[in-house]
């Protein structure tokens, strides 16, 4: 998110936003492989992570 910052500094807000989607991306990702969600595992049966898989990874669990 540094970067982003940076980026905005610079009055470059579509890099800025860039930057802030991918480190959302990376979070997004490493949270549904801690957690081994079904998302998680299709992206590894599929071999990459589709947008869908991101947008319902995102979504509340249920509490156990």
């Amino acid at each position: 998110m540094a970067e982003c910052r940076e980026y905005l500094d610079r009055g470059d807000p579509v890099h800025a936003s860039e930057r802030a989607y991918k480190a959302t991306e990376e979070v997004i990702k490493a949270l549904a492989e801690k957690f081994k969600t079904v998302e998680y595992q299709e992206a590894l049966r599929e071999g990459r992570w589709y947008t869908y898989l991101l947008s319902r990874a995102t979504k509340p669990w249920p509490l156990n």
